[in-house]
């Protein structure tokens, strides 16, 4: 699904996105009105998983 961010920082904090999940993403440049061109290489990450709140037991 291709959906975007306008920001005018050179860094942006995402909210909700899912625990434990593969994210891949192009950036360009909006300089004006124009667009620049996508990135050449996408960025990918993966976010962190959400800690166990409750009682947890493994026996090995």
């Amino acid at each position: 699904m291709a959906s975007g961010t306008v920001t005018g920082n050179t860094a942006q904090v995402s909210t909700g996105l899912t625990p434990g999940t593969s994210y891949t993403i192009y950036i360009r440049s909006i300089c004006g009105g124009t667009n620049g061109d996508w990135t050449t290489f996408p960025v990918s990450f993966t976010t962190l998983c959400t800690a166990i709140a409750t009682n947890f037991y493994e026996d090995f």
